[in-house]
This record gives C-alpha cells, sequence and structure tokens, in this order.
C-alpha cells in the first residue's frame, strides 16, 4: 500500500510542476502551487505505512487533507477563471 502514496505522490509532484511552469506569470498560477502540498501529505501515509503506524486516523487524516487541498486548488482555479471573464 506504501508504494502507491509513494507513486501519487511523485506523479502529482511531476503533474503540479508541469501546470506550473506552463501558467508561470498568469494569474493560475497561483491555484497551481498548491498543488505542491499534496505529495507532502501522500508521503506522509507512505512513511507512517513504512514505520507501522497501525493507528489508522493518521493516515485517514492526512489523505483527507491531500483531498480537501486538491479541491481547494479546483477551487481557486474555476474562481481565477471566474474573475478573469468578468474583466
Amino acid at each position: 500500500m506504501s508504494s502507491i502514496a509513494l507513486i501519487i505522490a511523485i506523479i502529482t509532484v511531476v503533474v503540479s510542476f508541469r501546470l506550473v511552469n506552463f501558467f508561470k506569470g498568469t494569474p493560475f498560477e497561483k491555484s497551481w502551487k498548491i498543488l505542491l502540498l499534496i505529495p507532502v501529505f501522500m508521503g506522509g501515509i507512505a512513511i507512517s505505512e513504512l514505520l507501522d503506524i497501525t493507528i489508522l486516523r493518521v493516515r485517514a487524516a492526512l489523505a483527507l487533507a491531500a483531498s480537501i487541498t486538491f479541491l481547494y486548488c479546483i477551487i481557486l482555479f474555476y474562481r481565477t477563471w471566474k474573475s478573469i471573464g468578468k474583466s
């Protein structure tokens, strides 16, 4: 299971760096930079599994934090999109 969390963390890092570089200098850059927090949470899940931390609340809290961060990123992107459309 820890390998899945590490794979997701690595994929997220690659995608977020690509998105940040693609949107560099635009209003969307800030919304995609927040994606860089998700690998930290997913790495925490992988580390907790490698250390045999059996408290599921720790892993669940990290997974929830990663999900909320992703949702916040999408919401910021949508808000930026709407604000550009009104200008």
